[in-house]
């Protein structure tokens, strides 16, 4: 289809194109995530080739190294249980999605695993809430609460007779813990975000990445559980650590930089909250406003693989699937690509498109 570089069609209008709506839903969605995938390969083409238009340029591609020169990507995959489904799909297809890097790279890559979550006590700080009760026994973590502090975290595995390089036993460097905050939407809703590293970029680390990777959705590694019911997770977070602490290894000079997001919900900083309603200014797209300028300066690209595991998305104003909002501000910045699928698949073609953005 012919596409339009300045006007993104929403998936309403989209369902009632003449070519689509006499199609199965199941069809529509997969046109609608490739015309989504079309249309920000086509609007970078266009920022690369133009030197005005509606859209500012950014990380222009002419100055990006090529995946040729090397590849530093960083897998930064959302824990919460929900993703429990997609991390296996993964895993089962890992191998392919690292061999397109190797192919990429001429076999001169690096691999770097984060995990994030998020989970809530009651407002006593004295022990797990218990809309969260089954979320902690199924989880990788289990506080220790100490009333008005933050809650010691012990790795429930050690409980069960977990093998080594479970959470207990990576290095505190690779591990965050962030305070206590609230979330201003549920009242006296304590939170706090989990952050791991599991894997720290090195050089053709294929096979211990995998190892690590093979580590999760097991009982060795249980799935977390998520603050907030079908709210949004510290994926922001997660990003900040890895750009602005190296928190899975310092990325090289002069290869392609890449972050990619797998998530099936929108950032929500350390309240657990990306609503403007409920706060504005915005904590968290103003986290992701910085990430963006950092990004574009050390020239780290972002994939974004985003898919709603809920019925419809959340009623946010913006709407996190909008360009330039949620995760988008990264991905549309940086010559990255925003793809409404975590698909093995769609993350192996993401990747080539990034390349092919490069070259």
């Amino acid at each position: 289809m012919i596409i339009d570089v300045y006007n993104e069609i929403p998936w309403q209008d989209f369902q009632n194109l003449d070519f689509v709506k006499s199609l199965p839903l199941n069809e529509q969605k997969q046109k609608y995530e490739k015309y989504i995938s079309e249309l920000s390969l086509a609007k970078d083409f266009y920022l690369n080739y133009q030197e005005k238009g509606p859209y500012p340029l950014t990380a222009s591609s002419y100055f990006l190294p090529s995946c040729t020169s090397g590849m530093d990507v960083v897998f930064c995959l959302d824990y919460t249980f929900s993703m429990g489904p997609a991390i296996t799909a993964i895993k089962n297809s890992i191998s392919t999605i690292v061999d397109t890097i190797k192919t990429e790279s001429d076999n001169n890559y690096r691999l770097g695993l984060v995990l994030f979550d998020a989970y809530r006590f009651n407002p006593a700080g004295t022990d797990p809430g218990a809309p969260q009760a089954i979320n902690y026994a199924k989880s990788p973590l289990v506080p220790v609460f100490t009333a008005g502090t933050t809650p010691d975290i012990t790795y429930n595995g050690a409980l069960s007779g977990a093998t080594p390089n479970t959470w207990n036993d990576l290095p505190a460097a690779q591990k965050v813990v962030t305070a206590r905050s609230n979330n201003p939407v549920i009242p006296n809703t304590g939170v706090y975000q989990v952050l791991t590293a599991m894997e720290v970029m090195s050089q053709a680390n294929e096979i211990p990445f995998k190892a690590q990777l093979d580590i999760l959705n097991t009982s060795d590694f249980p799935m977390g559980g998520g603050a907030i019911a079908n709210g949004p997770e510290p994926g922001d977070l997660a990003i900040e650590q890895i750009i602005d602490n190296n928190f899975a290894g310092t990325f090289r000079n002069d290869v392609a930089k890449v972050i990619i997001t797998i998530t099936d919900n929108y950032p929500g900083g350390y309240t657990e909250n990306y609503s403007q309603v409920a706060l504005n200014p915005n904590p968290v797209i103003d986290r992701l406003e910085a990430l963006k300028t950092t990004s574009i300066n050390e020239k780290i690209q972002h994939l974004v693989m985003l898919e709603f595991t809920l019925n419809t998305p959340p009623a946010l104003d913006p709407i996190p699937m909008a360009p330039n909002t949620g995760y988008r501000i990264l991905s549309d910045n940086t010559d990255g690509e925003f793809v409404a699928s975590f698909t093995p698949a769609a993350i192996q073609k993401a990747i080539e498109d990034l390349c092919i953005i490069n070259a």
